[in-house]
């Protein structure tokens, strides 16, 4: 899966860490290496909540084109309490 970044050129950084700065590259890919659910915002973005290996929980706001495998990353920031017990119901619903 190809991933990108949209970029905030007003603050010359990466669009999410103007507002997180706390959280890395490497953990928003480590939440789309694990397991995660995904809703809908409209037709094109979409939430991906997940966690990372250190069991960060993460909301993920993205364009996924599922035609070439890619993502683009909009922005991310830490999950709420309502999104992890949405993300534990989704993934433990089936067991």
């Amino acid at each position: 899966m190809d991933i990108e970044f949209s970029f905030d050129k007003k603050h010359n950084k990466i669009h999410y860490q103007v507002n997180h700065p706390d959280i890395s590259e490497d953990e928003i890919l480590e939440v789309f290496s694990n397991t995660y659910i995904q809703t809908e915002v409209n037709k094109r973005v979409s939430k991906i909540v997940g966690h990372t290996s250190n069991n960060r929980f993460l909301v993920i706001v993205c364009i996924i084109n599922r035609k070439n495998n890619a993502v683009k990353v909009i922005t991310a920031y830490p999950a709420s309490r309502k999104y992890i017990i949405k993300w534990n119901n989704e993934v433990n619903k089936n067991e």
